[in-house]
């Protein structure tokens, strides 16, 4: 059997397709200030049988991963369907959400029909101030928080995403922190992109230069001090 480095490796150089994103909606239960979906946006989406068909093809390609993302995937009236669909094609399913929607009887459907690999959940700053006002959505901050806990619990694998911003930018160390003490892996993206119509109001929320330069400066360090407790523990 072949490892993951290997099928990797092998994709590359036979130019195989090993990833997919399907962005299934632009809708989302949340308005966040920096996001460059276009929410007005007027657009057909594929049809659950249209999707089935797609999908089928990946996996007719080879195509190991297959993401579902947005918008706010969960608020397609498909999504479990289009979900559960993935599972039965053999997809490694990873699912980027706000995680607003993912408690009780949702995030037990999740688990049972769909069975996600890995569930990025976007976090947007340490504290509930710095988090619901890039969400615009009071309470967005504790209710992560607590469905985390939840899909902790049920064993559902997660992963942090955090968009750098003039807002959060002062949170980094923290932001890690938290991860940490969620037990979770963070990922950083320092890009604030206009939004799909072209409004640059988005722009405004970009990082500074300082605040970009903070990030370096603490994820460097974090790195030396993993790499220290390796040769520790070596």
């Amino acid at each position: 059997m072949s490892t993951f480095p290997e099928i990797t490796a092998r994709a590359w150089n036979e130019c195989r397709l090993l990833d997919a994103v399907l962005e299934l909606t632009h809708r989302c239960n949340f308005d966040c200030f920096y996001c460059y979906n276009d929410r007005s946006l007027q657009n057909w989406p594929l049809k659950y049988d249209e999707y089935c068909d797609l999908m089928e093809q990946l996996a007719e390609m080879a195509v190991l991963n297959l993401t579902l993302t947005g918008g706010e995937p969960l608020v397609h009236p498909d999504f479990f369907a289009i979900g559960a669909r993935a599972k039965d094609l053999g997809f490694v399913i990873r699912l980027k959400s706000n995680g607003h929607l993912l408690r009780g009887d949702v995030v037990k459907r999740l688990k049972d029909e769909v069975a996600p690999y890995q569930i990025d959940l976007s976090v947007h700053g340490a504290t509930a101030e710095v988090h619901d006002r890039q969400t615009q959505h009071s309470g967005s901050f504790d209710r992560l928080l607590e469905n985390i806990d939840e899909m902790s619990s049920l064993g559902l694998r997660m992963k942090l995403n955090c968009t750098l911003t003039a807002w959060n930018e002062k949170e980094v160390e923290e932001i890690f922190n938290l991860a940490d003490r969620l037990g979770l892996l963070l990922n950083f993206n320092a890009t604030v992109s206009p939004k799909d119509n072209g409004d640059i109001t988005p722009m405004s929320l970009a990082p500074t230069p300082e605040g970009i330069s903070r990030l370096a400066r603490v994820v460097g360090r974090r790195r030396e001090e993993a790499q220290k407790r390796e040769r520790e523990d070596g």
